[in-house]
């Protein structure tokens, strides 16, 4: 079974594989750019105006710039490489390329999180409405019973995710240097952590946050955009699982210490799991009206205070305002 970076004696600096057929540096420095652009595109949304003039709420300038500083990590730690000697062949430098990646996987965790506490809030008041709509518009006393259950489950496992995620994260980091713990060991811990969280977990979550959508909003007219944006998380959830189980495939053989093109294959879904992350963040509040809810703390205040008591004269928000929230960050939390 393969671990951790391999190449041949004759290969030069950053030739990755028994045949050299990789350019690890190269590599490197591409997706560094391709994360540098995409750092830029969250300041570009956190920093944005909307049409009439205001800036995005905290929780979605709190999202965005939880995926700029992340992306940036990315970038200087790829970009790095084109100074930095090549690890293997200078193991006791005190900078190793993946550092602060590795240490920047924390970030979008975090991110993740605040996107489902957003998430939750969305739901349960949308369940509150929906059910004091059928009662006449009568208070109902809230998401209560399995629905309410569950968003509470959902909340909590992403809050235990978040946070036993930054020890787990230290460790790989820390196996990266010579006076740390076992590199070949840790990977192996890693992959078995991602595989818990990243992928089960998630598509646990995933599978329930559309099951609660469907089973309580499903003939709620004004939850029709959660309900697609729910979708769009699954469906992220599936496209993730694949390529996630593409990169195992191909790290776990013993060809991934023979061949440099299935180390860059290795590398390539590796950076895909990582850039898939930010960049759905950022589809998120790229497909949104800036002017909604989302952007707009005094809109999401609105809607919590609507399904606390709603009235039933009141005109409605539009659909299209809710859905959009879902994925934001939570209000102020």
């Amino acid at each position: 079974m393969a671990v951790g970076q391999v190449k041949g004696d004759e290969c030069g600096p950053w030739r990755r594989g028994l045949d050299c057929n990789f350019s690890e540096d190269l590599f490197l420095e591409l997706t560094g750019v391709v994360m540098l652009i995409t750092a830029g595109t969250f300041i570009w949304k956190a920093c944005r105006r909307s049409t009439a003039g205001h800036l995005p709420g905290s929780a979605a300038r709190r999202c965005l710039l939880l995926g700029a500083a992340s992306s940036v990590c990315y970038a200087l730690d790829g970009l790095s490489a084109a100074v930095l000697p090549d690890p293997i062949a200078a193991p006791t430098y005190p900078y190793r390329v993946g550092t602060a990646m590795t240490l920047a996987t924390i970030l979008p965790v975090f991110m993740l999180r605040t996107f489902v506490r957003l998430w939750v809030t969305v739901t349960r008041s949308l369940i509150e409405l929906s059910k004091a709509s059928a009662a006449s518009g009568e208070c109902s006393g809230g998401a209560g019973g399995r629905h309410g259950l569950a968003l509470r489950c959902i909340a909590c496992a992403y809050d235990f995710w978040a946070f036993v995620h930054v020890p787990a994260a230290a460790v790989m980091t820390c196996s990266r240097y010579s006076w740390g713990p076992s590199f070949d060991i840790v990977i192996l811990c890693w992959i078995g952590w991602s595989i818990l969280t990243a992928v089960c977990l998630n598509s646990v979550l995933a599978v329930l946050m559309w099951h609660v959508v469907r089973q309580a909003l499903g003939s709620f007219q004004r939850a029709a955009s959660l309900r697609r944006v729910t979708l769009v998380n699954l469906l992220e959830q599936v496209l993730y699982n694949l390529i996630f189980t593409t990169t195992i495939a191909l790290y776990m053989p013993d060809a991934y210490h023979s061949y440099g093109a299935v180390q860059a294959g290795v590398y390539v879904g590796v950076f895909l799991l990582a850039w898939l992350v930010h960049a759905q963040v950022l589809l998120f509040f790229t497909v949104c009206d800036p002017n909604d809810p989302l952007y707009s703390d005094q809109g999401l205040q609105a809607l919590v205070e609507e399904a606390a008591c709603p009235d039933p004269g009141a005109a409605a928000l539009p659909a299209s305002v809710l859905g959009c929230q879902a994925m934001a960050g939570a209000p102020s939390v």
